[in-house]
């Protein structure tokens, strides 16, 4: 009997990301009253695609380049930190211009390797090499940077940014990622994917999330895509999320970047986790084969597979075609690649690496599973 491993994307396929939209947005707006300028605005959807467009997906990076494009209208007032430049401008009773945040996404230079983020590889080229810039751009994705914190207050909401950091709250607000937030896949097909037997999905995402769960220390893992699991009451599903692949890299001395999608290893070790989930040690064996040891675990083997994957990015596809090329070099193993996406142009770049191309995910799963 073959068995059917079916790796599920997050936003965009699972879910519709409102929230990470709602936080870029309250983030600026944050930083908007802090400057006393009220009249700015945050970016919107075509100025957020446009930074998705060239490659800069982490809303950590856009709130960073779109908080240095405004203070680089100042450079006279620039203190040495953030904070004092902040104080600075909002007595400075200046007016600062709305600025073009797609033209500043288009300006930002390709990183040279794929531990250097977007924002980091804008300074020194696009922004100069100010205290302020450094702090803003040289580590935007570290939870020590001051825009990441206030932008991670909105996506968990105070209380559980607190416990998620050991910090004492900024401000106080929901989990805008918990509210806003909208289910694309229906409870039918929630309730189908869990139970229908020769069927094992994986939510497979590059959400910050928990490390394995018998990791005693969770300090700093931001369980973005737990909030999702639990909206979407997929609650018996595994879960490999950037924060397992993280805990993966600090253990093998490598950089997250090299592990996360699309990479291959983060595809594996879902393939590996969906097939092992229930066993004993099935987190660390799942990670540890998919990076580490190179041994495919031998109930990967047991069966005939056929392995799904539902993604809203060529590069998620990708990651896992590379999986299921090594698998094959050993196994009996077939692919298929579902693309999901709501929008024309999307759809049309997915149809380079998709074997199908669905308006939404309930259409993808009933298209590769016959429902």
């Amino acid at each position: 009997m073959r068995k059917t491993i079916v790796l599920l994307d997050v936003d965009g396929v699972l879910i519709r990301a409102q929230g990470y939209r709602a936080s870029v947005k309250a983030t600026m707006n944050y930083l908007f009253q802090r400057l006393k300028q009220p009249h700015l605005i945050p970016p919107g959807e075509a100025d957020m695609q446009t930074f998705e467009a060239e490659s800069i997906i982490f809303e950590w990076d856009s709130v960073a380049l779109s908080m240095a494009a405004i203070l680089s209208q100042v450079p006279h007032l620039l203190g040495d930190t953030l904070v004092e430049s902040i104080d600075k401008i909002a007595v400075a009773n200046i007016k600062l211009e709305q600025p073009d945040y797609q033209a500043v996404a288009r300006r930002v230079p390709k990183p040279s390797s794929p531990d250097i983020k977007p924002s980091r590889a804008a300074l020194g080229t696009l922004f100069p090499e100010h205290p302020v810039f450094v702090e803003i751009l040289g580590d935007a994705h570290s939870p020590n940077a001051l825009i990441t914190q206030i932008f991670q207050h909105f996506v968990l909401g105070h209380e559980q940014y607190a416990r998620t950091y050991n910090r004492a709250p900024m401000l106080e607000t929901g989990s805008l990622l918990g509210t806003l937030d909208i289910p694309i896949l229906t409870p039918e097909n929630a309730a189908r994917l869990e139970m229908t037997e020769h069927l094992q999905p994986v939510i497979y995402t590059a959400r910050p999330g928990l490390p394995p769960t018998f990791v005693n220390d969770w300090l700093g893992y931001s369980p973005e895509a737990e909030i999702a699991q639990k909206l979407l009451k997929l609650h018996h599903l595994p879960v490999i999320g950037y924060g397992r692949v993280q805990w993966l890299a600090q253990q093998t001395g490598a950089h997250p970047a090299s592990y996360v999608k699309p990479s291959p290893v983060q595809a594996l070790a879902a393939i590996y986790s969906a097939i092992l989930y229930g066993s004993e040690m099935w987190e660390e064996r799942g990670l540890r084969s998919a990076a580490v040891d190179g041994q495919i675990p031998e109930e990967v083997t047991a069966h005939p597979l056929h392995i799904i994957v539902c993604e809203d990015s060529t590069g998620g596809i990708r990651g896992v075609r590379q999986a299921v090329e090594y698998l094959q070099k050993y196994h009996d193993v077939t692919f298929t690649a579902v693309g999901v996406a709501d929008g024309a142009v999307k759809r049309e770049a997915l149809k380079s690496a998709a074997d199908y191309v669905a308006e939404d995910v309930n259409e993808g799963l009933a298209w590769a599973l016959g429902w």
